[in-house]
């Protein structure tokens, strides 16, 4: 388990997502409909995006910090989830400290979107922007 501020390598961000990839194919596997997360689990795996950012999860959420000066920051975290009752999967993100009742960010969307949402969540928060060009 990594603690704040730990220091992290390119490698170590890249295992931590295909150690959540796995994890979310057992859940997978064991009933749980989780299968968009693991497509965009996959998507930033393939886009190099997981070579800049750190993967975890909380329950069946999936979670994605990113590091401050290659350290750790899970300040900056965005809690993904789906709603199984009504399959929609839903965005979170409040980077500050304290944390607010109100969050950053917060959006809803329908379980074929999340790749879509991902990507506009990014390109909205210029903290988050610099990693589609570094994976460039």
């Amino acid at each position: 388990m990594r603690l704040p501020e730990d220091i992290v390598s390119e490698s170590d961000l890249e295992r931590s997502w295909e150690k959540i990839f796995s994890i979310f194919d057992l859940m997978i596997e064991n009933g749980y409909k989780l299968r968009p997360i693991r497509s965009l689990i996959r998507y930033v795996i393939e886009k190099g995006y997981s070579k800049y950012i750190y993967a975890g999860t909380s329950y069946r959420s999936l979670l994605i910090s990113l590091p401050s000066d290659m350290a750790l920051n899970f300040t900056k975290t965005l809690r993904i989830q789906i709603d199984q009752n009504r399959s929609v999967v839903n965005f979170v993100y409040n980077c500050k400290v304290p944390r607010s009742e109100k969050p950053e960010f917060e959006y809803g969307c329908q379980l074929t979107e999340i790749i879509d949402t991902f990507e506009w969540f990014i390109q909205s928060h210029e903290d988050w922007t610099r990693i589609t060009y570094l994976s460039r």
